[in-house]
């Protein structure tokens, strides 16, 4: 408790408070002290006076029971007093903003007729990953020069380009039917659901469950599980396989 705080709950029961200013001298109020007593009497008398008589007075007993009653309810474990008016929330009639769109792709073309796409997330394709890419060009008979040579497709394409779903499968679209029209490409491979998600329309994506379909212009698409899924799972390898077969 803060001194100060003390003294009023003292003074406001009536207690009288002598403080010890230092070893020498004694701070007394004059108020109190009786006429002719001088002061050297008054420490004398006050080394006498057992300090149990000098303690701050017990309060009576029947003005401790409300003390003793908020002891037993303390003890007691707490309660949750609930309202039984439903809440409602607000947050459903709120419009939220859509959330940003951030999308890294490798790209290779690894023949002139084979496109490859991957969602590369935060970090590059490593070691093992291009080496089971390799295998599965292999099982198709391409042989890549360098596969660890790729281009990064990126949204947004600058810092301050923004743009909701629409906009963002325009230019994934642009991408990939540039490279097309640059090449003759008849066979692009789409490596992970990401890819698959934002490069076909929403009708291919549910014929291409089966892991291949054909577009009007002749351009075959093979659906294949991502490299880290075929690393981690051998069925996921194994189904793979089975896509890539003519």
């Amino acid at each position: 408790m803060i001194n100060h705080q003390r003294d009023d709950y003292l003074k406001a029961l009536g207690v009288v408070q002598y403080v010890v200013k230092s070893d020498e001298c004694l701070a007394v109020d004059p108020y109190t002290v009786p006429r002719g007593l001088k002061a050297i009497e008054l420490e004398e008398t006050l080394s006498l006076v057992p300090a149990s008589l000098i303690a701050p007075p017990r309060l009576p007993v029947e003005d401790s029971k409300p003390l003793e009653a908020a002891d037993e309810f303390a003890n007691e474990a707490p309660k949750v007093v609930t309202n039984d008016v439903p809440l409602v929330s607000h947050s459903s009639s709120l419009s939220t903003p859509e959330t940003a769109v951030e999308l890294k792709f490798a790209l290779w073309q690894p023949a002139p007729e084979l496109l490859l796409f991957s969602d590369i997330g935060a970090a590059l394709p490593n070691g093992q990953q291009l080496e089971l890419l390799s295998n599965l060009l292999l099982a198709i008979d391409v042989r890549p020069q360098n596969i660890a040579t790729m281009d990064i497709i990126e949204w947004p394409p600058l810092p301050n380009t923004q743009g909701d779903e629409a906009q963002v499968r325009e230019f994934l679209s642009t991408v990939m039917e540039t490279r097309i029209a640059q090449s003759t490409i008849s066979r692009i491979v789409l490596l992970g659901d990401v890819p698959r998600y934002w490069l076909c329309v929403p009708e291919q994506t549910t014929e291409l469950r089966e892991g291949r379909l054909v577009r009007a212009d002749g351009v075959c698409i093979d659906s294949l599980p991502s490299l880290e899924a075929m690393l981690l799972d051998p069925q996921e390898k194994c189904r793979a396989w089975q896509v890539l077969q003519p």
